[in-house]
This record gives C-alpha cells, structure tokens and sequence, in this order.
C-alpha cells in the first residue's frame, strides 16, 4: 500500500495536429529534427529537411494520414487517451492498493498532448510517485530512450523531482505476451496449418552497432509468443518495415520481401498467413496504411508468382473462399486487454522498492 498520491505517464510517438500538409509538415520537422533519429548533424540536417524533404514528404504523408483519420482525431492519439482512461478506470477501483488514488495521464514525444503538459497535470494533481511507461514493448535508442530523455529534460525545466520509476521495455512481460498471443488466435489463427508473420518497425543499423539492444529483444518477444501459440520455428517469420528513406542502412529482412516468400509458401502446402505488428502499441500510419498498401501488395505478389495472379488486394483481408489469406491482426489499441497490461506495469512500478 502506497501512502502517497501517485500518477502514470504513458508516453508514445505523437501524431500531426491534422491530416493537413502544414499540420504534417510541422510535426515531422520536430520529430525528424530529434537527435536520436535524424542521421545527420543538426545544421545539414535541417537544411536537408527542410529544403529537400519537407516540401515533398509534408504533402504525401498529409494523403495517407486522410486516409486513416479518425472522426474523433489521430488514430494513435485517439487510442492513448481512450487506453489511459482505461488504465485510470482500473487504478480508481483499485483502492486498497493506491488509497491516496493514481492519476493516469498519457504524452507524446511530438506534437499534442505533449509530455510537458502531461507532467503538469501530474504535478498539480499533487503526485508524488510515477511510473513513466513509453509504449514500446522493445526498447530503441530513437523510441524509447529519446521519450525517456524527453520525460527528464521536462522534469528538470519544471524543477520538479518526484520519484519517478521508469519502464523501459515489456516485450517480455508476460501478461503482454499473453495478450498478443490471444489476439491472433481471436483472429481465427489455426495452430495447424497456418503461419504467423511478426512485422516490426525497423532501425538503422548504426544504432544496432552502437549497441541498441531493439533486436535482441524483438527476437525474445517472437519466441515467447510463438511458445505461447504453440507454433513451431518453421511456421513464424520475423521482418521489419517502414525504413525512412535516408542513405542509412536499415534492420533487416524487410516484411515485403518476407511476405512474398510466405506466400508462396502458404500455396504449397495450404493455410493463412497472420501478420501482426506487436512492436506497436497502436494501429497508426504504419499499420492502417502500410499493411493494406506496402504489404498487401507484397504478398498478392508473391501469390501471383505461385500461380495465383487473379487475386485482387482487398480479397487478401475479406474472401475466406480465396486461400491462402493474409489476414491483419489489429494491434492491442484501447481494449480492456491492453489496459490490464498496462496496469500491471504501472503497478509492478510503482510498488517496487
């Protein structure tokens, strides 16, 4: 039993403002400008940007956002602020824990809400402890060291010094195996026949080198998962997507390539091919646009090369009769599951010690 006011800060990327060129451009300046991503010094950098990939990259990225725009707002921000409700929901009927309360609160790294104004709320709520939970299960040096480092550079301008317990990974926390596990077989998964392709966002290899340790624990969550559904090695794949387009070399195998070959070996011997994108706490732009237009083609691709090229895209996610399917697990998002897992962590922080 804590006999203090405590809060959580649940922290993730951040959206644009707006499916809009100037909302999109605004918020990739300052995400791109990071020095845990951007691939340059800060001076080239921002005159590459700004001169060369702003102007283009600002009005494409504004088309796909409309694609995926919610009526309420940014999928992932519309997902944080319904998990963290969740999550304080949990905290408020759990009393005898916390009985001086929990406040939940969740901040991006870039744009609205911000980790600034999320720790001010903590503060005027009179928290004293706090668990910071960026919503990465597997930790990277440019997801969630640049949130963490972002969580104490606030503290410090704010001259505030709570006792803050940091999350810097799950991918291994069980109750979160558990729920990724429990997704795909609600997904109509069958142990037997059908294979599993765990997608993840990549990293450049320079911070792999550097002793980024994102690898090594994607590698540990895909294992665990697979023990959980009980699938064989033969029957799962690990890749990753979404590379910036820079001149950096990027983690590999790609998703693309990974799931062509899947496909081709999904018609040989029969069965569905489950992709799931665990790494993200969230569907976002990578998922809701870039499984249904990197990836799907990618399969329907590699379908066409086993014979099979009268297949059409949106058949891959809607048509049982067309075998083998490529069907999309949602990522855990705001469901109840996800909260539950959350609060475990916040918890598990917050009592330790």
């Amino acid at each position: 039993m804590i006999q203090e006011k405590t809060g959580v800060l649940l922290v993730n990327t951040g959206s644009p403002a707006a499916p809009t060129p100037q909302a999109v451009g605004a918020y990739l300046s300052e995400f791109l400008m990071d020095g845990a991503v951007r691939p340059l010094p800060a001076l080239p950098w921002w005159l590459i940007l700004h001169a060369c990939i702003l102007p283009r990259r600002k009005k494409t990225s504004a088309a796909k956002y409309r694609e995926v725009w919610l009526e309420k707002g940014s999928p992932l921000v519309v997902y944080a602020q319904s998990l963290s409700r969740g999550v304080q929901r949990m905290f408020d009927d759990d009393r005898a824990g916390f009985p001086e309360g929990c406040r939940v609160v969740c901040g991006m790294s870039y744009g609205d809400p911000s980790i600034r104004d999320a720790l001010e709320r903590l503060r005027q709520e009179g928290c004293q402890r706090l668990a910071v939970i960026p919503l990465y299960p597997q930790s990277a040096h440019s997801t969630t060291g640049s949130a963490l480092r972002r969580v104490r550079s606030c503290l410090k301008e704010m001259g505030w010094s709570p006792d803050a317990r940091e999350v810097e990974s799950y991918g291994s926390y069980q109750a979160y195996v558990d729920a990724i596990a429990s997704s795909v077989a609600a997904a109509g998964f069958n142990v037997v026949k059908d294979r599993v392709a765990f997608s993840f966002h990549s990293i450049p290899l320079t911070d792999v080198e550097a002793g980024d340790v994102y690898s090594s624990q994607v590698e540990s969550t895909c294992e665990d998962v697979a023990r959980s559904l009980g699938i064989p090695r033969e029957r799962w794949s690990l890749s990753y997507q979404s590379p910036f387009e820079d001149n950096r070399t990027w983690l590999g195998p790609f998703t693309t390539s990974r799931l062509g070959a899947l496909a081709r070996e999904a018609r040989q011997d029969g069965g569905d091919v489950y992709c799931i994108c665990p790494g993200f706490a969230f569907d976002c732009l990578e998922t809701l646009y870039d499984v249904p237009h990197e990836l799907a083609p990618a399969f329907l691709a590699g379908l066409s090369d086993a014979g099979r090229a009268d297949v059409e895209p949106a058949q891959l996610f809607e048509t049982r009769a067309l075998l083998p399917r490529l069907v999309y697990v949602s990522c855990l998002n705001d469901s109840h599951t996800h909260a539950r897992v959350v609060h475990g962590l916040a918890r598990q922080a917050l009592l330790a010690g």
